[in-house]
């Protein structure tokens, strides 16, 4: 039951907003923690 409940509510968040925004910006955030920890930029 949980685990049907979690999938239509992360459906729905699905529908609502377009999942590359997010992930995309995550994506770039860590990127740019990666570099500057590395000592780059």
């Amino acid at each position: 039951q949980l685990a049907e409940r979690h999938g239509a509510a992360h459906r729905l968040r699905r529908a609502a907003r377009p999942a590359t925004v997010p992930r995309a910006g995550r994506v770039r955030a860590s990127q740019r923690a990666v570099n500057t920890a590395s000592g780059r930029n």
